[in-house]
């Protein structure tokens, strides 16, 4: 909800691409889907019934939600673990400078 009520905003801003990931499991994957669409995210979402995404990202994604910012190379710029009210704004902020 924070990212939601400034995603418009940002995207005035700053040039950039914003995914959402769930990991959950495949069983849940209707209530994933569910509440993408009853909360109208603006954004890519993408749900990894797989289960694949935590082989790939640092500490096979140990502690949810998680926040990473790559560049323009790949390169993870930003990395944080759980979330607090004011998150977005230290992600955004870390957007901007790229």
């Amino acid at each position: 909800k924070a990212i939601q009520d400034k995603f418009a905003t940002w995207e005035e801003e700053a040039d950039f691409n914003f995914y959402a990931i769930s990991t959950d499991f495949e069983r849940n994957y209707e209530s994933f889907v569910s509440t993408v669409e009853k909360q109208q995210w603006p954004w890519e979402a993408y749900n990894d019934v797989n289960r694949e995404f935590r082989n790939i990202m640092p500490g096979e994604l140990n502690g949810l939600p998680q926040t990473f910012v790559l560049d323009a190379n790949g390169e993870i710029v930003y990395h944080k673990r759980k979330w607090r009210p004011g998150d977005e704004d230290k992600m955004f902020d870390v957007v901007k400078k790229l």
